[in-house]
């Protein structure tokens, strides 16, 4: 198997975010076991994913509080 092209064919962020069938996500888990690299990606695009979350997270306003408490 071509683990870069595995990568590189979208299966990680699809993965990563729960997206995949099930099929796909018993293939996933079989493969990271044996490729180290596909756990490196499969953490790497978290990372990645976490940190763009962060960058764009913007608190909510007052008007979401007062919603909330009613």
């Amino acid at each position: 198997m071509d683990i870069n092209s595995y990568i590189s064919s979208g299966i990680i962020e699809t993965y990563v975010m729960g997206l995949c069938t099930p099929e796909e996500k018993i293939e996933m888990e079989s493969l990271r076991h044996q490729y180290p690299q596909l756990n490196e990606a499969v953490a790497q695009y978290e990372t990645d994913l976490e940190n763009d979350l962060l960058k764009n997270a913007t608190a909510p306003g007052t008007e979401i509080d007062e919603q909330v408490l009613h």
